[in-house]
């Protein structure tokens, strides 16, 4: 099971013959995580929506988003990359929230990435359980995380490792 917040063999997945470490971000790396963030919110709009996406506008959704979230002394969030052979493969966003319906302390995945070449080897499922391993560190009992309607493959896998429909966003656009 890997622990994200260590350097062990547990942090450490061999897929393909081909080793990938999770380890903590680099504030230096906050640029290639912009451009993961920026792909997943892409990949998360309706189909119909994609071609008017303006990635200037996404941008700055997601430097607020990292400005919002992380940092500080009192880390709300953690960010952690995966890095493989030939560079960053992925990322995995963690942050510990309160249950608006419940008030209980849960642990939330912010955003979850795998670059499109390393897609479907596994890696999504090695940061799922990344995740979870996370969630027990900080003596949580349940890890939330919202999904796109159309990412098919990300909800199989989701459901797969066990994950409920706990809620569902709707919207309708206004003339």
């Amino acid at each position: 099971m890997p622990d994200p917040g260590s350097n062990s063999e547990r942090s450490r997945v061999v897929i393909d013959g081909q080793e990938f470490l999770l380890r903590l971000a680099l504030e230096e790396e906050m640029e290639w995580v912009l451009e993961g963030m920026i792909d997943c919110a892409i990949e998360t709009m309706p189909a119909h929506e994609r071609p008017s996406a303006e990635r200037g506008a996404l941008r700055s959704v997601a430097e607020m988003n990292l400005q919002r979230f992380g940092g500080g002394e009192e880390r709300a969030s953690e960010m952690f990359l995966l890095q493989g052979p030939e560079g960053l493969t992925g990322f995995l966003w963690m942050s510990t929230v309160q249950d608006s319906n419940t008030g209980e302390t849960t642990s939330f995945i912010l955003d979850i990435y795998v670059v499109p070449a390393y897609r479907c080897r596994g890696l999504g499922g090695f940061l799922m359980t990344a995740a979870e391993s996370w969630t027990r560190t900080k003596g949580l009992k349940k890890v939330f995380l919202n999904v796109g309607f159309e990412n098919e493959k990300g909800r199989r896998l989701y459901d797969r490792l066990g994950y409920r429909v706990a809620a569902m966003w709707m919207s309708k656009e206004i003339d």
